[in-house]
């Protein structure tokens, strides 16, 4: 493959590592900003208090039976039995 032909794959691929790459450097400054901080003495005021993280991954998005859209046929539903069928 020629370099001035990319396919849509290796492009988002690439794009991906990009953006990978730049997550990382943040998280690094950060880290070593915090420690710059503590080593001054002057590290947060009160502890952390988060201890889990919830990650949700929706690939094709959100289902339109969860979401909070306004379903007009649940209230034709409601207090009825389920139909045989």
């Amino acid at each position: 493959m020629s370099p001035t032909h990319a396919s849509r794959r290796n492009f988002l691929s690439h794009a991906a590592y990009g953006v990978a790459g730049m997550a990382a450097l943040q998280l690094l400054q950060r880290e070593a900003s915090a420690q710059a901080d503590a080593a001054q003495g002057s590290g947060l005021h009160h502890p952390a208090r988060a201890r889990h993280v919830i990650h949700i991954y929706l690939g094709g998005g959100l289902s339109q039976v969860d979401s909070f859209d306004y379903k007009p046929e649940l209230e034709r539903f409601h207090d009825k039995e389920l139909p045989a069928e």
